[in-house]
């Protein structure tokens, strides 16, 4: 906070103990709970703790969870874009990616975001 980047940084955890214990010492830090996939309890659960961001696991998220999800938080953010195989680790990142964005993600973590930019293009 001292430096001003409170507002770019979220603080994201699979731990829903970890992340109360987080908002307990700040009551403004942005939190996301990184999850299986959406679910009506968890977003109850979101709601409750004021999350910022839900990240469900890439091949796991649809558009119906998005659109759950929007409806008490900011931002979906999913994980886990990457491949099983190393022999068929492009094409298996390349469908994630292409799975998010389609299910209407706000963003994921991936190790090749240029990946992305060409998914987009």
């Amino acid at each position: 906070q001292r430096a001003g980047l409170a507002q770019q940084c979220i603080l994201t955890s699979f731990s829903y103990a970890a992340l109360q214990a987080a908002r307990r010492l700040d009551a403004s830090i942005r939190l996301g709970w990184l999850i299986r996939a959406i679910d009506q309890e968890q977003c109850d659960q979101a709601q409750a703790l004021g999350l910022f961001q839900l990240c469900p696991q890439a091949n796991a998220v649809t558009p119906e969870q998005v659109a759950a999800a929007r409806r008490v938080v900011p931002e979906v953010r999913a994980w886990g874009v990457n491949g099983e195989t190393v022999r068929d680790q492009a094409a298996e990142v390349q469908a994630l990616i292409d799975h998010v964005v389609e299910a209407g993600c706000d963003g994921m973590t991936i190790n090749w975001p240029d990946w992305v930019r060409h998914a987009a293009a």
